[in-house]
C-alpha cells in the first residue's frame, strides 16, 4: 500500500468518526508537520554551507592571528638585534678610540711619560721602538721606572691602564728605596698599537685618553704604607727551623673591580700578593681589609700596618 492510498483511508477515517471538523484538524496537523519538515531542511540547506564557511573563517583568522603574533616576535627580534648591533658599534668605536694607530704611537709614549704630572712622582724610561707586527696588530715592548710614594706609585699603574686599556703591565716589581715612604716601580709594559686604521672607524682620542688616566688617578685609594714591624713572627719561624728572610705588611690595596691585594716586602722586595701565593715558606691565606693572614711551618699569623704581628 502506497503513502497515498494510506493518507487517503486516514482523511477517509477522520471524515467518517469526527466529520468535517475532524477533518479539519488533522489537515492542518498535517500541513503544520509538512511546513516544519520543510522549514527544517530549508534551515539545514542554509546553515550548512553557512556553518562551513564560518568554520573555514575562523581557521583563517586563527592562522592570521598565528601569522601576526610570530611577525611581532619576529619584529622584537630584529629590534633587539638592531640595538644589540648598535652596542657592538659604540663599543668598536671606544676601542677603536683607545687604540693608538701607529702613527700616534710616539705621543702615546709621550702622554705616558707626562702621567706623573697627574699622580705626582717620576718616572724614567718609556722610550719608544719599532712594534712587533702581527698582520695589522702590533706591540710595543717598552719599561718603566717610577719614583715615589707607594699611593703615586699605585695611581701610576692605574692610570697608565686607564690612558691605554688595550696595553699590559707584563712585570711589575716594588722596591723600597733608603728614603722614608719612598719606593721605586719597574714596569714591563706592552703597548697595544694598530697599523692601519679602517676608514670609517674613529681615531685615536689622546684628549680622551688623558681625561681617563685623570679619573683614575683620582680614584685610586690606598690603605697602608711601608713600615718595619717586630720580630715576634721570625722568631715563631726559627723556632720551627726556617731561616726566613725579612717579610712585613706594606698595604693593602683595593682595585676598582672590588679584588684586595696586599703589599708584601719578602726579603728585601715589595711583591703584591693575593690569597694563595706563596714567598718562599710563606703561603698567603687571605688578605682582609685591615691585614693578611699567612700560614708558616702550619702555624697562622696575622700581619697588621704598624702593629705586632699576632698568632692565631
Amino acid at each position: 500500500m502506497g503513502f497515498g492510498t494510506r493518507l487517503l483511508g486516514f482523511f477517509r477515517t477522520g471524515s467518517e468518526g469526527a466529520g468535517e471538523p475532524g477533518r479539519r484538524r488533522r489537515l492542518l496537523s498535517i500541513l503544520l508537520v509538512v511546513y516544519l519538515v520543510l522549514l527544517a531542511a530549508g534551515a539545514a540547506a542554509i546553515n550548512v554551507p553557512l556553518f562551513s564557511r564560518q568554520a573555514a573563517a575562523r581557521e583563517q583568522v586563527e592562522q592570521e592571528a598565528r601569522r601576526i603574533a610570530g611577525m611581532q616576535r619576529s619584529m622584537v627580534e630584529l629590534q633587539q638585534e638592531l640595538l644589540r648591533r648598535e652596542h657592538l658599534l659604540e663599543e668598536l668605536a671606544v676601542r677603536y678610540r683607545a687604540l693608538p694607530g701607529a702613527a700616534d704611537l710616539p705621543i702615546a709614549m709621550d702622554e705616558l711619560r707626562r702621567l706623573p704630572a697627574l699622580t705626582g712622582g717620576s718616572v724614567s724610561g718609556v722610550d719608544y721602538s719599532e712594534p712587533r707586527w702581527s698582520g695589522n696588530s702590533g706591540q710595543l715592548e717598552t719599561r718603566a721606572a717610577f719614583a715615589g710614594s707607594w699611593p703615586q706609585g699605585l695611581a701610576y699603574i692605574a692610570a697608565l691602564d686607564a690612558a691605554l686599556p688595550a696595553s699590559a703591565v707584563e712585570r711589575l716589581t716594588v722596591r723600597l728605596n733608603r728614603q722614608p715612604g719612598r719606593v721605586t716601580v719597574d714596569l714591563s709594559l706592552s703597548v697595544a698599537v694598530i697599523r692601519e686604521r679602517p676608514q670609517d672607524k674613529p681615531a685615536w682620542d689622546a684628549a680622551a685618553a688623558r681625561a681617563r688616566a685623570e679619573v683614575a688617578a683620582k680614584n685610586t685609594a690606598v690603605n697602608g704604607f711601608p713600615f718595619t714591624p717586630g720580630a715576634v713572627l721570625w722568631q715563631s719561624g726559627w723556632s720551627a727551623g726556617l731561616g726566613l728572610p725579612e717579610l712585613r705588611l706594606a698595604g693593602i690595596v683595593r682595585q676598582q673591580n672590588g679584588a684586595t691585594l696586599a703589599l708584601l716586602v719578602y726579603d728585601g722586595e715589595a711583591q703584591l700578593v693575593r690569597p694563595g701565593s706563596r714567598l718562599g715558606e710563606v703561603e698567603v691565606v687571605a688578605v682582609e681589609a685591615d691585614g693578611v693572614l699567612v700560614a708558616i711551618a702550619g702555624r697562622s699569623y696575622k700581619l697588621q700596618v704598624g702593629k705586632v704581628p699576632q698568632a692565631l
